[in-house]
């Protein structure tokens, strides 16, 4: 009878050092079946130490595998694609990636970091081109939420802001509710500083 794989295995020195070692070259899949534990155990570890793929593993990587009868394209209602992908870090729970994300990882050559996205620049989902996608920082700290609660306010739109501070939609918004807080609390228009 076969063992189960567990996603947890128990990570000692040794095991850290060989895993970082191969890592950068070796799929998780590959790496999975060497530690007796699953795809998002290894993927948890690489989290933990920090680890990451060179290019050429992760073009090797990039092909959009079927399995199970399982469909390899997904348009959801909103209008992503969505390509399967079960063995990439960052797909989700059902194993699917957002194709703007794998577009824009493969023209880095490189995994997207947690504060980094992706958007379209003509607003439209479907248009998975390179010269359609745009890389944004998530959060931006040397933007001041005032100074975005104050430029609204004073008239300016919310696309002349977003391109005024290099934001996306949603750190403009952030920002924005932030600023209107500090607003409140402090009744000026500099806010804390």
């Amino acid at each position: 009878m076969a063992t189960k794989k567990r996603d947890y295995i128990r990570w000692d020195e040794s095991k850290k050092i060989f895993l970082e070692e191969i890592y950068s070259v070796t799929s998780n899949k590959e790496l999975a079946e060497m530690f007796s534990t699953t795809v998002k155990g290894i993927e948890s570890q690489a989290v933990r130490q920090n680890l990451k793929k060179l290019p050429e593993t992760i073009s090797k990587n990039m092909s959009h595998p079927t399995k199970n009868g399982r469909k390899q394209i997904l348009i959801h209602a909103d209008g992503n694609i969505y390509i399967y992908m079960p063995g990439h870090p960052f797909c989700n729970y059902y194993g699917y990636v957002l194709k703007h994300k794998l577009v824009m990882e493969e023209d880095l050559k490189r995994y997207l970091d947690k504060n980094e996205i992706v958007i379209h620049k003509n607003g439209d989902k479907g248009n998975n081109d390179l010269e359609n996608l745009e890389l944004k920082i998530r959060d931006r700290p040397d933007v001041n939420p005032i100074d975005v609660f104050n430029d609204r306010n004073n008239g300016m739109t919310i696309k002349e802001i977003r391109l005024k501070y290099d934001i996306s939609i949603r750190t403009f918004y952030s920002k924005f509710i932030k600023g209107e807080e500090e607003y409140a609390i402090y009744g000026t228009n500099t806010g804390k500083r």
